[in-house]
């Protein structure tokens, strides 16, 4: 699912948020009024957003505001989570400080997600493996087939 929400001050914001979806994987946050968020309201904001979120668009005006260590900040955030893209709707984001630490967090994290979505794919397999009739058990269960088959038609095994 993706969510666009735009022009809300930051309680609605938060309200919003707290009420998204879990399966919520895409979203844009976006403003035209500069000035609007502080830093510690964007921050508050991206920290409310869902831990299981792949992609976000921020076109946030205030971010141009910001310093760059207040910009660190906030993608800092999303170091370790699922968020593997982030979409900078404005220059702010592309200042070389900021773009440097932007690339290095959305890497290791499609680094981190690549391992857990393997992770998940080998426990899954596993417990498949475990779940199937071992070859043993397989074959003798296909002996007692072909017994009583053969008992059936009046054949003997041969």
């Amino acid at each position: 699912m993706r969510f666009f929400l735009e022009d809300k001050t930051h309680q609605n914001m938060l309200d919003t948020i707290k009420h998204l979806p879990p399966d919520t994987l895409s979203f844009v946050l976006s403003d035209n009024v500069p000035g609007k968020y502080s830093q510690a309201e964007l921050l508050e904001i991206m920290r409310a957003l869902p831990e299981n979120l792949r992609s976000l668009r921020i076109d946030v005006s205030s971010m141009n505001n910001l310093v760059d260590s207040d910009i660190i900040d906030l993608i800092n955030v999303f170091r370790g989570r699922d968020l593997i893209e982030l979409m900078p709707g404005d220059n702010a984001m592309t200042r070389p400080a900021v773009q440097v630490l932007l690339d290095d967090v959305m890497r290791t994290n499609r680094e981190n997600l690549r391992e857990k979505e393997g992770s998940l794919m080998s426990r899954l397999l596993l417990q498949l493996d475990l779940n199937a009739p071992t070859v043993s058990a397989a074959s003798s269960m296909d002996s007692e087939m072909l017994e009583r088959a053969s008992g059936v038609n009046g054949m003997q095994p041969g």
